[in-house]
């Protein structure tokens, strides 16, 4: 991806743009897990992994075919970092959907929450980015909010959780995300952000197909109904391709440490998806705690426009 097709922020408004773009995607995401875990009884999780990623590259390749074409060589030239775009991302998005076959939306949310700090140390790591207080503050201030909701205002919770094979998962989709988030983020090749994303998604399909043929063989296959064929479509293109597209830009725009805070939203739009679409009721401890996330990415955002000043 280029300095030309993602720009770094010139004005404040940029900035604004991404962070909607963050809210948007994250939206997305919660969408996908409240989907995965509807379906993980009728739709196996290999089988909508793959279908999920080579109907995004699908969806894309008519219309960057031509570009696509152009930039063989530069592809050709960067393969080795596209797979590994392909590995984490893909590969991250593969382990959650096995992980809610086997872990409650309890734990896979407080699981998940660990994201924003695990981006933090891989981008240290990785890169010696600096990590200044009011980040941290941020960060730990959003943590707190995930630990009201997802306990439902008893912290006594905490001390009975039981990790499972589903809850390892999600850590290491965790993982999986953040070295993905780090490294689009710096990732400059003069290719086109949609052909990456193609690129990225039909590697990725390409790396789930075996585990998907394993699995229609051994396990359980994948129904094609007409239901599950909307599924697919609505997975790969609401919570793959646009909010994929979304998140690379953002990264590009404000760095892998301000955009990882916004994953903190996702409980928050999964208790709303879920109050919407599954009659649940609404609670004090989720407008406690949706407080407390708002106010740790106020602090993170806060903290980049002190620094522009």
């Amino acid at each position: 991806m280029s300095d030309q097709a993602y720009p770094q922020p010139t004005s404040e408004g940029s900035a604004s743009l991404a962070y909607l773009m963050l809210t948007t995607t994250v939206f997305m995401w919660a969408l996908g897990v409240i989907i995965g875990r509807a379906v993980h009884d009728f739709i196996p999780p290999m089988g909508l992994s793959f279908w999920r990623w080579f109907g995004a590259s699908m969806v894309l390749l008519p219309f960057i075919w031509g570009d696509l074409w152009r930039s063989y060589t530069t592809i050709k030239a960067n393969i080795r970092a596209l797979c590994l775009l392909a590995i984490t991302m893909i590969g991250g998005g593969t382990l959650l959907l096995l992980a809610l076959n086997f872990t409650t939306a309890l734990n896979a949310s407080l699981v998940n929450a660990s994201q924003p700090a695990v981006t933090v140390l891989v981008a240290w790591v990785l890169l010696r980015e600096n990590v200044r207080s009011a980040h941290i503050i941020g960060m730990l201030g959003a943590l707190i909010g995930l630990a009201v909701m997802v306990t439902e205002g008893d912290l006594q919770v905490l001390r009975t959780l039981d990790f499972n094979a589903g809850d390892l998962l999600v850590i290491s989709a965790t993982f999986f995300y953040s070295v993905y988030a780090v490294k689009v983020s710096r990732f400059s090749s003069g290719l086109s952000p949609w052909v990456v994303l193609f690129v990225v998604s039909f590697i990725g399909s390409m790396l789930v197909l075996p585990l998907y043929i394993y699995e229609a063989t051994t396990i359980r296959t994948m129904p094609f109904t007409p239901n599950v064929i909307g599924i697919v479509a609505v997975m790969s293109v609401l919570v793959s391709l646009i909010p994929v597209y979304f998140w690379n830009r953002s990264n590009r725009i404000i760095g892998a440490n301000r955009a990882a805070i916004f994953v903190n939203l996702m409980p928050v739009f999964g208790a709303i998806l879920a109050i919407l679409f599954l009659g649940e009721r609404l609670f004090t401890y989720h407008i406690v705690g949706a407080a407390f996330v708002a106010a740790g990415i106020y602090l993170v955002i806060g903290q980049r426009r002190s620094a522009k000043s």
